[in-house]
């Protein structure tokens, strides 16, 4: 079951990063709990369902163009996948470049993805999934 949780959190990003909206939200439990922890907007800020998706989605990168998320690793955690994102983009104003690294863990169960966590901390993150360095 583990590598099925890998697999369908990879087809996630692969759907997102192909503008796919529709399929990322088929794979979502219509009443996921999303929290982000964006240290430069004061949160975490939590979000629930599809929309609450977009609307994460939209306030993170606002103030930003040409957003990419490039998952680099994905850790199998049982009923949930710790995954490794790079994400790059560039001011909309400044066009100045923005490369940061995030850590996404996503809970599943059913074959659904019920809940989604995002850290900046490495370690933290770690931690959250009840793993060490």
């Amino acid at each position: 079951m583990s590598q099925e949780n890998v697999e369908l959190v990879r087809s996630g990003y692969r759907a997102f990063a192909e503008g796919n909206i529709e399929t990322v939200l088929s794979l979502l439990d219509p009443d996921i709990t999303l929290e982000e922890r964006e240290p430069t907007l004061n949160t975490p800020s939590t979000y629930h369902g599809h929309q609450g998706l977009l609307d994460m989605v939209a306030r993170v990168n606002e103030g930003l163009e040409d957003v990419k998320y490039a998952p680099e690793r994905f850790v199998d955690v049982g009923d949930q996948v710790l995954v490794e994102v790079r994400r790059k983009g560039r001011g909309s104003l400044s066009g100045v470049p923005v490369e940061r690294w995030q850590f996404h863990i996503w809970d599943i169960a059913e074959g659904r993805l019920v809940g989604f966590r995002t850290y900046a901390d490495r370690q933290e993150a770690l931690e959250a999934a009840g793993l060490r360095e």
